[in-house]
């Protein structure tokens, strides 16, 4: 075969091979910058979530509430939470931000937590904590992080904590260290 031969045929295979891989290049990049999966988002909202039998179980109360479809979850930030029958479980959480599982049962929240309620005497308590999950629709928390429990009677700190919202019991786990005082103004819990 002649070597003009050989050019011809070589130059039209590098030409095919360079138009099937620019060809190809535009499709991988509308497929890179497709839009994600969207979902929505509030902002200065309440979300409810329902028990099984349609009645209300709690509110997330947020400053924004965005939808993450492809994490599966409603991210938040600014978080309030309250249990909708408020006697049987006088509870209020609040978080810096959290998320909530797409089926509504598993709540992170983080920054700055809180759990606010009373004592069995009716005084101002308060659990403060970087780091909490809640079951919320059996209604307990847990966390492995530092707790301070802030009550008139004093200050109790330890690691790890789980509660019973609806029993109104919690339990600390490890290094339990206390102090107690006469009085502790209730201003100073929250």
């Amino acid at each position: 075969m002649p070597i003009r031969q050989i050019l011809i045929i070589t130059t039209l295979a590098l030409l095919a091979l360079a138009s099937h891989f620019a060809l190809r290049q535009p499709d991988q990049q509308t497929q890179a910058s497709a839009p994600k999966e969207a979902g929505y988002y509030v902002v200065d909202g309440t979300l409810r979530g329902l028990a099984d039998n349609g009645d209300a179980l709690f509110e997330i109360s947020a400053q924004r509430a965005e939808q993450q479809p492809a994490l599966a979850r409603v991210a938040l930030e600014g978080v309030d939470v309250t249990y909708a029958d408020v006697q049987e479980i006088p509870w209020r959480l609040h978080a810096d931000r959290g998320h909530i599982s797409a089926d509504w049962k598993l709540l992170e929240l983080s920054g700055r937590v809180r759990i606010e309620g009373t004592d069995s005497e009716g005084a101002p308590l308060a659990l403060h904590t970087d780091n909490l999950t809640v079951m919320v629709n059996d209604r307990r928390a847990i966390t492995q992080s530092d707790v301070r429990v802030v009550s008139t009677r004093g200050v109790i700190t330890a690691r790890g904590m789980t509660a019973d919202l609806a029993a109104q019991w919690f339990e600390l786990e490890t290094d339990v260290r206390g102090r107690f005082v006469a009085a502790v103004d209730s201003g100073d819990l929250l």
